[in-house]
């Protein structure tokens, strides 16, 4: 990019003694600069310095023109195809055409230098960051850029200062959910040309540049007027427009960390699964593969939904969307899509382990649920991805069984409830629950209550405690030889092998059966 008048007035531009005046030819390019010395014709691409007693004045002209209209009255702001920038001499410093000229070779220097720097920066494959730390060398404003789904790419430092003194520490928050129902701000996301643009609780106007490449909007470039101005200085206007340049070559290159779409394959097979779709393997390891995510990691899925009670089912429309992009903020390597009144995040565990522990996903998952009135249940981890719609209903079993049988939770794991899930696959199938309880124990509750014994209880100690007698008649409150005597008439009655494995499971399947059903 070469260097236009504009952008050398706003790079000098830096104190109360510079005037930028006119600007119709802010955007001629600058060849050179010279001392202005009575010459009758301005050439185009030339800036000239003339040194008065009172200041120095630069000016250039878009096309060849006589001087003496240039100079005939310079301040004007007229369309007469020049611009012109006045330095004012205070009472401390004396201007001179040959000091103001080291000054320009300076900055003009300086122009080029920081140009390198960005261009050896996207050569390199650097960071956004790395980038537009360079960038903060020319563009004084301070700046953002965010992609189509509102997700931070960078944040200039004095952007989160600003919007935290304006808006308090949950600034991001209050600006997604305000863009996120703001209908003029999508529609201008159609628009391939610059504009301003003012939301309703931030004060500062802002210059925004959509970032398209090959005819795809992936971001956009914001940066933030003073409160003061109503336009950014055309110098500065032309340098976002380079920065917006910059971010399409990075797009192009591949190596601009774009933030995922929420209308990309891995979201949609998301959303279908919640629907209840059916989808293949196949299908779903295309999806994971535009991520960068292979079947040999671990990955997790968690099931979100509002407390029943909640109230703000009327408000989902809008806040699921927030939630989702919060959920992926939180975990970089994860992908949540929402069908209804439910989210689905799935979490590549292997990619993501080295920014967050699982202890710290969990806390930070606790108070997001809290904030935003939600209850959650967590699959088990699993490595095939071919797994992710029985993950999903893992999930839900999980929530559905963790919210009744303890309400007052807000997250529940299914390892923490998967024998109550098995239980209620088996109590599900087309046979009445009694039918399924091993034929020994109705006999021995009968008997118990012929004859008011206690031998239903006293085996379901023994299975309670793991075939422990001791403990087993301790938690009876009898002695072992008591406990010996009623195991043998239950030996005698039922013709039942306490030492066999596979029968003290299904003993035990029973007995919790029985309890579900209130018939123990």
């Amino acid at each position: 990019m070469n260097i236009t008048a504009g952008i050398l007035f706003y790079l000098l531009s830096h104190n109360e003694n510079v005037q930028h005046i006119c600007h119709d030819a802010d955007r001629t390019p600058l060849d050179r600069f010279e001392y202005f010395r009575g010459q009758p014709e301005a050439e185009k691409g030339v800036l000239y310095i003339s040194a008065e007693q009172k200041g120095v004045l630069l000016f250039c002209s878009e096309k060849k023109q006589k001087t003496s209209r240039i100079l005939k009255d310079p301040c004007k702001v007229a369309d007469e195809g020049f611009s012109s920038l006045w330095i004012q001499a205070d009472e401390c410093m004396t201007l001179s055409a040959e000091k103001t000229a080291e000054y320009i070779s300076r900055v003009w220097n300086h122009f080029s230098q920081v140009q390198n720097e960005i261009l050896k920066a996207v050569i390199e494959q650097k960071p956004v960051e790395a980038v537009m730390e360079n960038v903060k060398n020319l563009l004084r404003e301070p700046f953002i850029v965010v992609d189509r789904d509102m997700l931070l790419i960078y944040d200039h430092p004095e952007v989160a200062a600003r919007m935290r003194a304006e808006l308090g520490d949950n600034y991001s928050d209050k600006i997604i959910e305000e863009l996120l129902v703001a209908k003029e701000f999508h529609e201008v996301a159609r628009k391939r040309e610059p504009f301003y643009y003012q939301m309703q609780n931030v004060s500062p106007i802002c210059y925004c540049i959509n970032i398209v490449a090959d005819g795809y909007y992936y971001a956009r470039l914001v940066v933030y007027l003073e409160d003061d101005q109503t336009q950014l200085p055309s110098g500065a206007e032309q340098l976002a427009e380079y920065v917006a340049a910059v971010l399409v070559q990075m797009i192009r290159g591949g190596f601009l960390q774009m933030q995922h779409s929420h209308n990309d394959h891995l979201h949609v097979v998301i959303t279908r699964l919640l629907e209840g779709a059916s989808l293949n393997a196949e299908e779903i390891q295309d999806a994971i593969a535009g991520y960068g995510w292979n079947e040999n990691q671990i990955f997790q899925v968690i099931c979100l939904e509002p407390y029943q009670a909640a109230g703000w089912n009327t408000q989902i429309e809008n806040t699921m969307p927030t939630i989702t992009r919060k959920l992926e903020q939180n975990r970089r390597h994860s992908c949540a899509a929402f069908s209804g009144n439910q989210i689905m995040w799935v979490i590549n565990h292997s990619l993501s382990a080295e920014q967050t522990s699982s202890y710290e996903l969990t806390q930070k998952m606790l108070v997001m649920l809290r904030e935003n009135v939600l209850k959650a249940g967590a699959s088990s981890e699993f490595r095939s991805i071919a797994l992710l719609g029985s993950a999903l209903k893992q999930a839900r079993a999980a929530l559905e069984i963790g919210t009744k049988n303890n309400p007052s939770y807000w997250y529940y794991r299914f390892d923490d409830y998967r024998l109550a899930f098995m239980i209620d696959a088996i109590r599900g199938k087309e046979i009445d629950p009694l039918l399924l309880v091993h034929p020994a124990i109705p006999l021995l509750l009968k008997y118990d209550q012929t004859h008011e014994n206690e031998l239903s209880k006293t085996l379901k100690a023994l299975i309670d405690k793991r075939g422990n007698v001791t403990q087993a008649a301790q938690a009876l409150f009898i002695h072992r030889t008591t406990l010996f005597r009623r195991l043998n008439q239950i030996r005698e009655l039922t013709g039942l092998d306490l030492d066999d494995t596979d029968l003290m499971l299904e003993l035990q399947l029973s007995y919790r059966i029985m309890e579900l059903d209130n018939t123990v």
